[in-house]
């Protein structure tokens, strides 16, 4: 390293500094300086920044610690505490840590980058991957783009000034700002759409009005940014892509020749409303949102069932997402009862630190874990007092357990305590609050219930914090990503990438009267979801995976999650009726399905994982699991045995189908071609070895219709 760089040790001790407050002025800027000059220092910045919360939650409260800390910790029993222990303590956690996250990388170097490099030539402006691509490129499947978003989430700029000047490296900026905006991206440039004004809202704008201004903002986005926009997407690449985001699963052969037979129009917001009227809408956002709230592993307490139900019933009403969220934050009552209770069941443990965490992620977009035992290092006014304030509302709330029908339930209750909350500062000084968000505070005489008072203040104003973050969330769910990255990090010090949008949108939803399904109008109704996701000559740097800003010229490649593969490869292939299966067997073997992409985390907000991008179990499952084995089995019943039947369909008309039932499209002219010339060597080879010619057409077939199954044409959303 040269004389203007500084060795990791430095790095761990200036970050170590700025999370516990006593960073010196001096140190500050030499903090600055390097994660101005060095990208590296940056990535290890930000990856410092993540673990922190968790590390200091799972050592300092009892969590399940990594062998080489627990033995620090025993160390440190015989010897009086001092801050260079501690220094040492998480120095050891931190090294660690970082040296798992290389391992990682490297892990997905090896095994990702090659599938991420053939994408990225699929999707070059000279070449079609629907026609360039082989038949079977399951050895090349793109790499999935991954998608990503303080406690005021959506915060007004001052007047007059425009993106340019949020954003300068101006004087006036302070110092978390200039250290978050070195952050933010490994030298990317930050776009600024030019400032639209935002028009009045009224509970009658038309979805055309909404739409209109959508395409406004982002038109003048792509042209701030020298960006041209993708062309449309064939009626192919919408019908997918629109039924896995709508209802979790592809559309059957039948549904997309009838769509691309169709010559209304209007036949793409007329296949919305039908598809937000099947009841494979509300399946689909029930799987969504539990998972979201309590993850795909089973805890003791947790009644799944109970909660979906309460999400089917919300979804087939149509409920206003306000009504949810509060009867989600302020449930009472046995878990089977009352379906909400679930939510807050599975995350009160740890004096309800879970809980707080999880409620500003995902109801207010506020990533706020690491304010349990600091100041929000990038942003000034967030506090640690405000984090401990949030968790101030369910200091009252508790499990009690009771005997039912011979088993233990779970029953969520509030005890009416109004007493303090007690939190320690990094410097060792113990602290008291009492419940406080944005601008309604309970005092220590309230006789209130804190948790009715919380659900009613997160949607109090004409744009509130949780109206924000859940179009947030709900924009990043149809194009990939969110108006910031991560979708659930919302905040002065992670600007929006389209401010004016993001506002005009919450504005609207609050005047919709938070109906959900309006939302869904609106973003699939857009120019920008109509779009390709192939690249074009005039927007190949309109590539977040690189690191650069979502522009949103294109549809961004996303991945299946593990449930709409599961129904995708039934869809396609009625794999459920091999060997006379039932509802209890496919529901089964969708359970082991799940679990097989599932790792569940000690962490301060019960996390947990699903490895399901581009790894090696989704590869291994794909080409040899039990579900696709039954996929091109030859069942009675299954798609690939009634091709089979049809002796009187020429080949082409075989291979027709298969394509149809896989890819919701008609096969190019060279897949044809490729499958007659397999199926010539197949029949050869056959009489070789004395088989019939059927037979053989039959191994064919099979062949190729594993290879549609496993291409990644099938398995990403696009």
């Amino acid at each position: 390293m040269n004389e203007t760089r500084h060795t990791s040790g430095d790095l761990w001790e200036l970050l170590e500094a700025l999370c516990e407050q006593r960073i010196a002025p001096a140190e500050m800027q030499c903090l600055e300086k390097l994660l101005a000059d060095d990208p590296a220092a940056r990535r290890l910045y930000r990856e410092y920044i993540a673990l922190h919360g968790t590390l200091y939650w799972d050592t300092a409260l009892g969590g399940e610690v990594l062998p080489e800390v627990a033995r620090t910790a025993q160390a440190r029993e015989s010897a009086p505490f001092s801050r260079d222990s501690k220094r040492s303590a998480l120095a050891a956690r931190l090294s660690i840590a970082a040296a798992a996250l290389l391992l990682i990388a490297g892990l997905v170097t090896i095994f990702i980058r090659p599938w991420a490099d053939d994408e990225r030539v699929a999707q070059r402006p000279d070449r079609n991957p629907r026609v360039d691509a082989p038949l079977n490129d399951s050895q090349s499947a793109g790499r999935p783009d991954a998608s990503g978003g303080g406690l005021t989430a959506i915060a007004p700029r001052p007047d007059g000034a425009s993106d340019d000047t949020a954003r300068s490296d101006g004087p006036a900026a302070s110092t978390t700002q200039q250290i978050a905006r070195a952050t933010n991206s490994d030298d990317a440039p930050v776009v600024a759409p030019r400032p639209i004004p935002i028009e009045p809202h009224s509970a009658g704008s038309t979805i055309a009005s909404v739409t209109a201004v959508i395409d406004e903002h982002l038109a003048a986005g792509w042209e701030y940014a020298g960006l041209s926009p993708s062309p449309p997407a064939d009626d192919a690449e919408w019908l997918r892509r629109v039924s896995l985001d709508l209802v979790g699963h592809i559309p059957s052969a039948d549904e997309a020749v009838a769509f691309l037979a169709d010559r209304d129009p209007h036949k793409r917001e007329k296949l919305v409303e039908r598809l937000l009227e099947d009841p494979a809408y509300v399946r689909h956002w029930t799987t969504l949102m539990t998972n979201l709230l309590v993850g795909r592993t089973i805890s003791e307490d947790v009644d799944r069932p109970a909660l979906e139900k309460f999400f089917r019933e919300s979804f087939a009403a149509n409920r206003p997402w306000d009504t949810i969220v509060a009867d989600l934050v302020a449930a009472e009552g046995a878990v089977d009862e009352n379906g909400a209770a679930n939510f807050l069941v599975a995350h009160l443990n740890n004096e309800a630190t879970p809980a707080t965490a999880v409620t500003a992620r995902v109801f207010l977009g506020v990533q706020a874990h690491c304010m349990q035992c600091h100041d929000h290092p990038l942003h000034s006014d967030w506090k640690q007092e405000q984090f401990w304030q949030l968790n101030a509302f369910f200091k009252e709330t508790r499990i009690e357990r009771r005997r039912q029908d011979g088993r233990i339930e779970a029953v969520l209750v509030s005890r009416g305590e109004s007493g303090a909350t007690y939190f320690e500062t990094p410097q060792g000084v113990m602290k008291a609050t009492y419940p406080k968000f944005e601008h309604i505070s309970l005092g220590p005489d309230s006789d209130a219930n804190r948790r009715d008072v919380l659900a009613e203040a997160m949607f109090t104003g004409d744009a509130p914090q949780a109206a924000g973050a859940m179009v947030n969330r709900m924009w990043a769910h149809f194009f990939g990503y969110g108006f910031t990255r991560p979708v659930d990090d919302m905040g002065p010090h992670n600007p929006p990438s389209h401010p004016e949008l993001l506002e005009s949108l919450t504005r609207e939803f609050v005047a919709s009267g938070y109906d959900l399904k309006q939302l869904v109008r609106w973003i699939a109704g857009s120019r920008a979801y109509q779009l390709s996701s192939r690249f074009g000559e005039g927007n190949i740097l309109d590539d977040p995976p690189r690191g650069e800003p979502a522009m949103f010229s294109r549809v961004y490649v996303k991945p299946m999650t593990p449930e709409q593969l599961f129904d995708s490869v039934l869809v396609a292939t009625r794999a459920d009726l091999a060997a006379g299966s039932n509802w209890n067997d496919v529901s089964r073997r969708r359970q082991e399905w799940l679990q097989q992409f599932v790792h569940a985390f000690e962490t301060d907000e019960n996390d947990e994982a699903t490895h399901f991008e581009g790894t090696i179990p989704q590869a291994l499952a794909m080409m040899n699991g039990e579900l696709v084995q039954a996929a091109v089995a030859t069942h009675q019943g299954t798609v690939l045995s009634d091709v089979l039947a049809d002796e009187a369909a020429a080949e082409t008309e075989k291979v027709r189908r298969l394509c149809l039932a896989a890819l919701s499209r008609y096969p190019t002219s060279r897949e044809t071609e490729a499958v007659r010339r397999l199926l010539r060597q197949y029949a050869a080879a056959a009489a070789q070895s004395g088989r019939n010619r059927r037979e053989a057409t039959a191994a064919c077939l099979q062949d190729v219709f594993w290879a549609y199954l496993n291409s990644s044409e099938f398995r990403l959303v696009h």
